[in-house]
C-alpha cells in the first residue's frame, strides 16, 4: 500500500498508522525492499537536510496550533461553566412564578442536559480538528520529500494551504460554539414547552454549522491526499 492510498486511509478512519509492507504481484515486500527493476531515489545529504528542516518546521506550526487552541479551549470551557451556573441561577428564580415543581425540575434538568451535550460535543469536535490537522502534517512531510528530489508539488501545497485555512475556520467555530449557553425564556407555564423546544432546535442548528465546518474540512484534507498520489514517484524517494 503506498502512502498516498494510507493517507486517505487515515482521512476517513483518523487514525495515524503508516504501512510495514506493500505487495506486488500478490507477494508481500519486506520493508526496504523495492520490486525488480525498480530503484529507488535517494536523497542528497543537502537535500535530506533541507526536507528535515521542512518537516521539523511543519510539525513545530502544529504543535504551535494545537497548543493555541487547546489553551483557548480551557479559557472558553472555564467560562462556560462559571456561565452556566450563573444563568442555571437567574433561571431557577425565573421559574418560582410557576407552580408545578414537576415541571420546574424538568426543565432544569433539560437545561443541564442541552448544556452537557453542546460542551461534549464541542470536545469531540476539537478532537477531530486535532486529528486533522495532524493528517495535513504527513502530507505535508511527504510532499516536501517529494520536492527535495526535484518534483512538481505546487498543485499539492496549493491543497495543503486550503486545507489549512478551512481547518483554522473550523476551529475559530468550535471556540464560538464552546462559548454558547442555552438558556430559555420562561416566565408561565405555558412557555415551558415552546421555550424548551425552541433552545434544542437553536443548538441543533448551531452543533450542525460546526459539523459541516469539519466536513468541509475533512474534504479539503482529502483534496490534498489525492494531489499528493497524482505525483509519480512520491513514494520511491529513501532518506539514507
Amino acid at each position: 500500500m503506498d502512502m498516498y492510498k494510507v493517507l486517505l486511509v487515515l482521512i476517513f478512519s483518523f487514525v495515524i498508522a503508516l504501512p510495514a509492507s506493500a505487495s506486488v504481484g500478490g507477494r508481500q515486500l519486506a520493508h526496504g525492499e523495492v520490486p525488480d527493476g525498480h530503484e529507488p531515489m535517494r536523497m542528497t545529504q543537502e537535500q535530506i537536510r533541507v526536507f528535515q528542516e521542512k518537516r521539523n518546521a511543519a510539525l513545530q506550526s502544529i504543535r504551535e496550533h494545537k497548543d493555541a487552541f487547546h489553551e483557548a479551549m480551557e479559557k472558553r470551557m472555564g467560562e462556560f461553566e462559571r456561565t452556566k451556573e450563573i444563568k442555571r441561577g437567574e433561571l431557577q428564580k425565573r421559574l418560582t412564578a410557576i407552580k408545578d415543581e414537576r415541571k420546574k425540575q424538568i426543565v432544569v434538568r433539560l437545561y443541564e442536559n442541552i448544556n452537557t451535550f453542546n460542551k461534549n460535543r464541542v470536545t469531540h469536535f476539537g478532537a477531530v480538528a486535532d486529528r486533522l490537522e495532524e493528517i495535513v502534517g504527513n502530507i505535508k512531510s511527504r510532499t516536501e520529500k517529494a520536492a527535495g528530489h526535484s518534483l512538481n508539488v505546487n498543485a499539492v501545497r496549493l491543497k495543503i494551504t486550503e486545507a489549512e485555512n478551512v481547518i483554522a475556520s473550523a476551529r475559530a467555530a468550535i471556540e464560538t460554539q464552546a462559548a454558547k449557553i442555552y438558556t430559555p425564556v420562561i416566565t408561565t407555564e405555558a412557555q415551558v414547552r415552546l421555550e424548551m423546544e425552541k433552545i434544542r432546535q437553536t443548538a441543533h442548528a448551531d452543533l450542525t454549522k460546526v459539523r459541516d465546518a469539519l466536513q468541509a474540512a475533512h474534504s479539503n484534507v482529502r483534496d490534498a491526499a489525492v494531489e499528493l498520489g497524482k505525483i509519480n514517484g512520491v513514494d520511491d524517494a529513501e532518506i539514507q
